[in-house]
């Protein structure tokens, strides 16, 4: 019988480096002792870009939450209770979890650690309340705390009630709008979610006939020196993940699976998510023909922490 564990440091070093897949390089430093140092030593600028996993809603009872690859079109289960009943949104590979005391920490979900953060109380002023339908950010671009530098396409600013990113994407500044996501009158044979049908024993009057769910996207590239915009059709064959999260750009052809000149969304307008929980308006937006299709095969809702993306980092 071969010990796999024997192998020479170096063969297992170079071993490591070949690895094209992140899952695939995570179980190679959890064979055993000797594999783990071959790891350790073979973590390069290679794994800086990384395309996201979907972290799936948590499923009451459980500690564990699911963890979506596109690549491999399998879901992979994460011990972490310390996730559980808390508000969390991620960045560089990192949770932000939130409480209902509002005490914050960051969470890395893969290594296992984490940072208390000082409470928000202490960062901010007023009388502040945990909430499923806390208000949505409005942010713009200033230089230096001053002046603003640049205003909003005039297309956009009826606009600026539904959904806004900023994504950097190969050194320019892009600002994507969601279209789609407020209630509005729901036609039926057309619109895919009516809430009459979805929860017809609901009572409210402003729902009876009401839909909502994306229906397109414009993406700018921001001019930080003046007021002319350019509406981009394609993202130049790379893939935006949009949502709660540090949204980011990948090269698509890095990465098996990923499709090129498309918006990877999640459910991300706080308004629908008490009915009966976020996690229904997702999909990839395809910028060449404005189609849109699923990412994720199966149903995942939540009231607190919907379907979000987490980029894997170390």
């Amino acid at each position: 019988m071969v010990d796999w564990s024997g192998l020479y440091h170096d063969l297992l070093v170079l071993i490591a480096r070949s690895i094209a897949s992140y899952e695939d390089f995570i179980a190679f430093g959890g064979v055993c002792k000797s594999w783990r140092f071959a790891f350790k030593q073979s973590i390069t600028r290679k794994w800086a870009s990384q395309i996201p996993y979907l972290m799936l809603a948590e499923k009451e009872g459980s500690d564990l939450r699911g963890f979506f690859s596109l690549s491999k079109g399998m879901t992979r289960q994460v011990s972490l209770p310390q996730a559980n009943g808390k508000k969390c949104f991620s960045s560089q590979g990192w949770l932000i979890t939130i409480e209902k005391n509002l005490k914050i920490n960051l969470l890395h979900p893969f290594l296992q650690i984490q940072k208390e953060l000082p409470d928000m109380k202490t960062l901010l002023y007023g009388d502040l309340r945990f909430s499923e339908h806390d208000p949505f950010l409005f942010a713009k671009i200033f230089d230096k705390l001053k002046d603003p530098v640049t205003a909003l396409p005039r297309e956009l600013v009826p606009r600026v009630i539904e959904q806004l990113y900023l994504v950097e994407s190969s050194g320019a500044l892009l600002l994507v709008s969601q279209e789609g996501v407020q209630l509005r009158p729901a036609k039926e044979g057309i619109d895919k979610w009516i809430f009459s049908n979805l929860f017809p024993e609901s009572e409210e009057p402003c729902l009876k006939n009401s839909s909502y769910g994306t229906t397109g996207f414009k993406v700018f590239e921001v001019n930080l020196g003046g007021e002319e915009w350019k509406e981009l059709k394609n993202s130049d064959n790379r893939a935006l993940f949009l949502g709660h999260n540090s949204s980011i750009s990948v090269r698509a052809s890095d990465f098996s699976g990923c499709k090129a000149n498309c918006l990877y969304f999640t459910d991300n307008f706080k308004i629908h998510w008490a009915i009966p929980g976020g996690g229904r308006d997702t999909g990839i937006y395809n910028m060449l023909d404005g189609g849109i299709e699923p990412h994720y095969p199966g149903e995942s809702l939540s009231c607190i922490t919907p379907p979000m993306w987490v980029v894997p980092s170390f």
